[in-house]
């Protein structure tokens, strides 16, 4: 019975593990998406300009 108890605790776990690193990597890819689009935002904006 005890083992049943440890393995739902450590699939419990590893799966909390997954969903953090999911929204640890959506989180980043993100804060990446932000700033490549402010700096193809700001290329556009100084092309715009000099043209």
């Amino acid at each position: 019975m005890n083992v049943v108890i440890v393995g739902v605790g450590a699939f419990i776990i590893a799966c909390l593990l997954v969903i953090a690193y999911m929204c640890l990597c959506l989180a980043v890819s993100t804060k990446d998406r932000e700033k490549i689009e402010k700096e193809l935002f700001n290329k556009r904006f100084g092309k715009g300009d000099s043209e």
